[in-house]
């Protein structure tokens, strides 16, 4: 189903979420209440012109209040999240600045490889060295970042990694240690196993 932010937004609070992973701010000033009134009012009717769509990614939005875990990732060149739904896995992808796509995918795994670029069998894990912001944007041009979060009884907990893609061959996974940054050369596997582990 392909839905607007603010579609999106309209259906996260019929279901009664605080958040959605993946989903940005609305595109509006919450404290406009004029413009907030108008927002309701269009996504409602798109909505209700779709209503089978919308009782569906209304149904795979419900999932997330018992979620036993959530992945989101963020590059330039687009967003996505993921949580189980049913045996399957919800994947809400961020397709512009206003717009959402949200499917059922089989393969959680097949999804981050493909969205993240973490293929091969690479798994070294290089030293880290420490980068100044210069050195960092040396490295590459496409910036990864990605949450993991798992439902721990009364908390959460996870792991979010940063990386820097150069185009080919490994990665540069960018972590702080004792206030410096530091880089790490980093195969793709290796940090897909760090992501799959932490689910």
């Amino acid at each position: 189903m392909n839905v607007t932010a603010e579609e999106l937004h309209f259906l996260a609070a019929e279901a009664g979420l605080e958040s959605v992973p993946g989903l940005g701010p609305l595109p509006l000033d919450p404290a406009d209440q004029a413009s907030m009134r108008l927002m309701v009012g269009t996504a409602d009717r798109s909505l209700h012109a779709r209503e089978e769509e919308a009782r569906e990614a209304m149904a795979v939005l419900r999932e997330l209040s018992g979620a036993g875990w959530t992945v989101s990732a963020d590059s330039s060149v687009g967003g996505r999240a993921w949580w189980p739904v049913d045996g399957r896995v919800a994947q809400l992808s961020r397709t512009s600045p206003t717009d959402y796509s949200l499917e059922l995918v089989d393969d959680l795994r097949a999804s981050l490889v493909s969205f993240l670029r973490l293929d091969g069998s690479d798994e070294d894990v290089g030293e880290p060295e420490f980068a100044d912001e210069e050195r960092v944007a040396s490295l590459g041009s496409t910036v990864y970042c990605a949450v993991v979060l798992a439902d721990a009884g009364s908390r959460a907990e996870g792991i979010a990694l940063e990386w820097v893609d150069p185009g080919s061959g490994p990665v540069w996974v960018v972590e702080p240690i004792e206030g410096e940054v530091t880089v790490s050369r980093t195969g793709r596997a290796a940090v897909l196993k760090q992501l799959l582990a932490a689910h």
